[in-house]
C-alpha cells in the first residue's frame, strides 16, 4: 500500500469516526473537537474538502434556527457536498447584504447572463411594503379587478367584500 493510499484510508477513518461522534453528539459539534486537527490536515494533505465549518455552523443554527430557519446553512452544506465543487457561493462585498452568486468555474452551466442570483436574506415583510408592491403590480399588468375576489360564502356576509 502505498504512502497516498495509506493517508487516504487514514482520513477516511478518522472522517467516519467523526461523522460516528456528530449523530450521538445532539447537535452539538463541540463535543467532537478532537477530530478537528487530524481532519484539517488531512483536508490540507488530500486537497479534499470534508465541510467542516458548514457541518458546524448547520448544526449550531439547528439547535437555534434563526429567522431564516437556516436556509443560507442549508444551501452552503448542500453545495459543499457536490461532487465537483460548490456551483453556489454566498458573497458579501463590504458591509453590504450577502448574496448568492454561481461559482466562476460553473457559470456555463446555468442560463443565466450574470453571476448574482440575488440575496441571501430574505427582505423584511410588512404591510405598507407588501400593498405598495401590490400597486405597482396592479398598473404594471393593467389588473382592474384586483380588490376583491369573490368566495362562495361572501354571499351570506351582510358588507361583502369589506
Amino acid at each position: 500500500m502505498s504512502r497516498d493510499q495509506q493517508l487516504q484510508a487514514s482520513c477516511t477513518s478518522v472522517y467516519n469516526d467523526y461523522k460516528l461522534c456528530l449523530s450521538g453528539s445532539n447537535r452539538n459539534p463541540q463535543k467532537c473537537q478532537e477530530f478537528l486537527p487530524s481532519l484539517r490536515s488531512c483536508e490540507k494533505s488530500l486537497k479534499v474538502s470534508y465541510c467542516i465549518n458548514e457541518t458546524q455552523n448547520l448544526m449550531n443554527c439547528a439547535r437555534k434556527p434563526d429567522r431564516s430557519v437556516c436556509a443560507k446553512e442549508f444551501v452552503l452544506m448542500r453545495e459543499c457536498n457536490r461532487p465537483g465543487g460548490p456551483q453556489l457561493l454566498i458573497t458579501s462585498e463590504g458591509s453590504g447584504a450577502p448574496r448568492y452568486e454561481i461559482h466562476p468555474n460553473h457559470l456555463h452551466l446555468f442560463n443565466s447572463i450574470s453571476a448574482d442570483l440575488g440575496p441571501a436574506e430574505a427582505p423584511k415583510r410588512d404591510r405598507k411594503r407588501m400593498q405598495s408592491l401590490i400597486q405597482e403590480m396592479k398598473k404594471e399588468f393593467n389588473a382592474k379587478a384586483f380588490d376583491f375576489v369573490p368566495y362562495k360564502f361572501e354571499s351570506f356576509r351582510p358588507n361583502p367584500g369589506k
